[in-house]
């Protein structure tokens, strides 16, 4: 799906003098717009003059355009930042009551990586000139830091007065990791909002969840409604697959917008990299068997996915080369100049498209040589806010279902970097059209299930939430009662599980769970799960 985050690019360099910073300095450079947009990167923003009562330059953000994955903006880059200060941005914001915009910051080290990434949501709370400030710490490594104004709703959004500052008296800040190369624990978080109604209504929207796999065991899980009165009801439906996870949370509309948030911790582990043996032709089986046939989204039948399929194995007439060889054309795959409206396998191919876009083409490129294939959402760590990530499962005979990230073309991903959502069916992918997604927001082509969906009584507010991943802490890989860890931690969900699918709250600790995943050890770990069997018992 597509992301929040705007286009990567680097569009200007700033040189900043060590003794500017002795004090609280002014980082950004034309500040309230005085020579047109230079030094912002816009996108659907324009200047205007003489709109506040000090006649302030200001910058006008248009209504983001009417199609889904869409937004407006402004934003800035900055070279070599301060670190491991505060750096405090401040902007005067003018729209409607109840309007809402994201304020989204990035840090990024010389390699280029996402090391840092905070989505600030807002609402206006008049129609009047607001103040609006958030402040960041940037760690260690940060050589680039990019700021982002987002206006994802159907009107427009003027911003003036903007300063960007840092202050040195601000104590070093300790920063938490944003990367695991072994056992941790994420928080994954994601949203939706419910449009105002003069005429109450109530219904469901459904999320996919982090659900119990080889890989991941959710340690908690809240949901965070506002205004909260609006909330009816939350309940787990465990789908017959046995894999996937719902929350089905039940709210009433209002006269004002309504988020509906989930947050949950989860234990993750990193699996090493499976052995892949020479095989000689793809293996079909009774646990593969579903994804080696075409469907709605991805289009393993399709004329031009076969052709490129055809093409690909003539130069690559090895199984493991062949695979290799789809996930870096996929990757790669610009497409043909066709116009980006849906995330299935056949419009990917011309168009390039999503990581969604990305994942549907790479598995049907694999089922159309017949090697079983499906779709994985998630959330990773290294990406910021965005709505969900894509991965590919392949079937690699004698192994089983491996990894690949057919947006960066990576074969088997550290498992430690994501926390997964949904493991697509076909059954899924055959109602990505439904008409359903549409109603949620939702471009047609993703597999349902995969993406939360709202009910028809609801409507949905004309934005996107920051879904992400983060890390909560990182485990030694040499404590030895790391296993002990997992296995205590399967058997607290299977406790959490029958609580959250009969619609009653565990009640969990959350403080208690914060404590443990602060002093960052096996051992507190072991203490929290210890006093919620307690709790349960």
């Amino acid at each position: 799906m597509p992301t929040i985050r705007p286009p990567h690019i680097i569009l200007l360099t700033i040189f900043l003098a060590t003794t500017a910073l002795a004090e609280m300095n002014e980082l950004l450079p034309n500040p309230h717009f005085q020579q047109g947009l230079k030094h912002w990167h816009p996108r659907n923003a324009t200047i205007l003059n003489d709109t506040t009562p000090g006649n302030d330059p200001t910058v006008r953000i248009a209504p983001a355009p009417d199609e889904p994955g869409t937004w407006s903006h402004i934003g800035l880059t900055l070279i070599d930042p301060p670190i491991e200060q505060w750096l405090e941005f401040t902007t005067h914001l003018r729209g409607e009551a109840g309007q809402t915009l994201m304020i989204n910051t990035f840090a990024y080290n010389a390699s280029d990586e996402n090391i840092f990434s905070k989505s600030h949501d807002m609402v206006l709370e008049t129609a009047e000139w607001e103040k609006h400030t958030v402040s960041v710490a940037l760690p260690k490594k940060t050589t680039r830091f990019t700021l982002w104004i987002i206006n994802r709703t159907d009107r427009e959004l003027l911003v003036s007065k903007t300063s960007l500052v840092a202050d040195v008296e601000a104590p070093v800040l300790p920063v938490a990791p944003t990367r695991l190369h072994g056992p941790g624990v994420l928080t994954a978080s994601a949203a939706t909002h419910i449009a105002p109604s003069h005429t109450p209504k109530t219904g469901q929207v459904l999320f996919p969840i982090p659900a119990h796999t080889a890989h991941q065991v959710p340690l908690d899980f809240v949901v965070h409604v506002e205004p909260p009165e609006n909330l009816r009801g939350v309940r787990w439906i465990e789908r017959p697959d046995g894999r996937n996870l719902l929350a089905e949370v039940t709210v009433a509309s209002s006269d004002t917008r309504t988020e509906i948030r989930w947050t949950g911790r989860v234990l993750v582990a990193n699996t090493p990299p499976l052995e892949l043996p020479p095989v000689t032709a793809p293996e079909e089986n009774h646990e593969n068997r579903s994804w080696l046939y075409a469907t709605a989204c991805v289009q393993s039948d399709d004329t031009d996915v076969v052709a490129k399929a055809d093409s690909l194995a003539a130069a690559n007439s090895d199984f493991m080369d062949y695979v290799l060889a789809v996930t870096e054309y996929v990757k790669n795959n610009r497409g043909d100049g066709a116009r980006f409206k849906t995330l299935d396998a056949a419009a990917a191919i011309h168009c390039g498209g999503s990581c969604t876009s990305r994942a549907n083409l790479c598995a049907a490129l694999l089922r159309a040589n017949g090697i079983a294939a499906r779709t994985q959402a998630h959330l990773p760590i290294w990406s910021g806010a965005l709505y969900e990530h894509w991965l590919v499962e392949y079937w690699h005979p004698s192994v089983g279902w491996v990894w690949l990230e057919s947006s960066l073309g990576k074969l088997q991903p550290e498992t430690c970097s994501l926390v997964t959502l949904n493991t697509a069916n076909t059954d899924d992918e055959d109602q990505a059209f439904d008409e359903i997604l549409g109603h949620s927001g939702v471009m047609a082509g993703a597999p349902r299930w995969s993406v939360h969906e709202l009910s028809p009584e609801l409507d949905r507010a004309f934005m996107t939430a920051g879904n992400w991943a983060t890390v909560a802490c990182a485990l030694s890989e040499e404590d030895p009662r790391l296993d002990e860890l997992f296995r205590r931690a399967r058997a607290r969900f299977a406790v959490l599980s029958t609580s959250w699918q009969s619609g009653r709250s565990p009640g969990n600790d959350t403080a208690h769970l914060n404590d443990a995943i602060t002093t960052g050890t096996v051992k507190a770990l072991l203490d929290y799960l210890d006093e919620g069997k307690a709790a349960t018992d």
